[in-house]
């Protein structure tokens, strides 16, 4: 694979069509929310550099595209990853002895329409905003006070209107297909074959379909999304089956029921190109396992949807590592017995680590055991430190000397505590 070098490289933005202010909107509500606010400003960043009217810009060097939104290789990265991951970019690269030349096939969004019937954007969506926010989003856009039902369709048909003929083009390699493309899960994300012996010993489903690769790819992104098991996923598609078919519709609404039923919530987070070259377990843990993972694994309880959210936004906003932020999480709650503390406390700590510049789990890791040292404290905080501890010693020996009796006991935590309290 070719490495950037965004102070050589140049790349050339494609597209079919400007991206309108309705269009920006939907890009707004629908896709930021899922891929980050660098994603987001990189997305729009793709046709600011089209000259008016113009579908391709001219060869831009990606060193002035990275110091206008203030970004660093690796930030340009992942957001670029982002946007091809959630279906709105694709990348071709061209190497040659003298250049190497990046094309960006810019594509456009989905209508609300075709996002919320989609079942991976939309459960993505109600996850990055919240049920109440999701409804929101679904009031605004879909519910309208024309119902088509009620009217009848008098739309003519294609061949009631033309004749065809036939013409094949040969410029079909120069056409931009702009049309964006569903989430591609690569990656089995369920035993398959167990799947295939445990809904198959029911005899409700053909094998036919069982086999289909339709099924396949809806229960693999469902199985990726909901985090279900394949003895999960064989009780989805039984309940979704009528006869010897499965009804999609009905697969992702008891996909979504299994999913609530096991009170668990998804935590959608960047996934680092990162090689460990450490054995430390304890790094290779912080990289792999999610921070739901991390928590129960350490307290034995998982977080709450709310707080996997909080952690989601923590990653999204800050751009740092899961490994990075796993071992936030571990320090904070350490030091809080235990309790999760806001969104706002784990940024201020994120944003120190980053003015400081961690960029690692082994960093995390080394600020964590070994933290700069402070200031000396002045002569003036000294004087005042002595102050008090002269004062609280003095009630101490007044205690003592009153004590009557023969067990004389010193001042306790809660004596002590109340001093300072006031």
């Amino acid at each position: 694979m070719i490495k950037l070098n965004i102070k050589s490289d140049t790349f050339v933005v494609v597209t079919s069509e400007p991206l309108s202010e309705y269009k920006r909107k939907i890009f707004d509500d629908f896709y930021s929310p899922i891929v980050g606010v660098m994603a987001s400003s990189l997305y729009n960043s793709f046709f600011t550099v089209l000259e008016f009217g113009k579908t391709e810009s001219n060869p831009i060097k990606h060193e002035v595209l990275c110091k206008k939104l203030k970004l660093t290789e690796e930030a340009f990265l992942e957001a670029r990853r982002s946007l091809e991951a959630i279906g709105l970019l694709d990348t071709y690269v061209k190497s040659t002895p003298y250049e190497v030349q990046y094309l960006y096939v810019v594509k456009n969004v989905l209508t609300p329409y075709q996002f919320l019937t989609n079942s991976m954007y939309s459960n993505l969506l109600n996850v990055a905003l919240g049920e109440e926010g999701y409804m929101n989003i679904i009031g605004e856009y879909m519910v309208h006070r024309y119902n088509v039902v009620e009217f009848e369709n008098i739309t003519s048909s294609f061949d009631e209107v033309f004749e065809v003929g036939y013409y094949k083009s040969n410029d079909e390699s120069w056409w931009i297909n702009d049309t964006p493309q569903n989430i591609t899960i690569k990656a089995k994300h369920f035993d398959y074959d167990y799947f295939l012996v445990l809904v198959g010993a029911s005899n409700l489903v053909s094998d036919e379909v069982l086999r289909s690769s339709e099924l396949y790819h809806e229960i693999n992104q469902l199985a990726f999304v909901f985090m279900l098991t394949a003895e999960e996923l064989k009780e989805v598609v039984l309940s979704a089956s009528n006869g010897q078919t499965v009804d999609f519709d009905m697969l992702r609404h008891y996909a979504r029921r299994a999913y609530e039923d096991k009170n668990k919530g998804i935590a959608i987070k960047h996934k680092k190109n990162v090689i460990v070259s450490t054995n430390d377990k304890l790094v290779t843990a912080l990289e792999t396992l999610s921070p739901a993972e991390i928590i129960k694994n350490k307290y034995g309880t998982a977080p709450t949807g709310s707080e996997i959210e909080m952690f989601n936004r923590l990653l999204n906003d800050t751009g740092v590592s899961v490994g990075v932020l796993n071992a936030l999480i571990l320090y904070v709650l350490s030091n809080k017995n235990g309790e999760i503390p806001s969104y706002n406390y784990f940024l201020k700590i994120l944003n120190t680590w980053i003015r400081q510049n961690v960029k690692t789990t082994l960093d995390a890791l080394e600020i964590i055991n070994n933290p700069p040292k402070t200031k000396a404290r002045s002569s003036k905080n000294v004087k005042e430190t002595a102050s008090w501890y002269e004062e609280y010693q003095k009630q101490v020996d007044e205690s003592l000397k009153n004590e009557q009796s023969a067990n004389k006991k010193q001042a306790s935590m809660e004596e002590l505590e109340s001093f300072f309290k006031k």
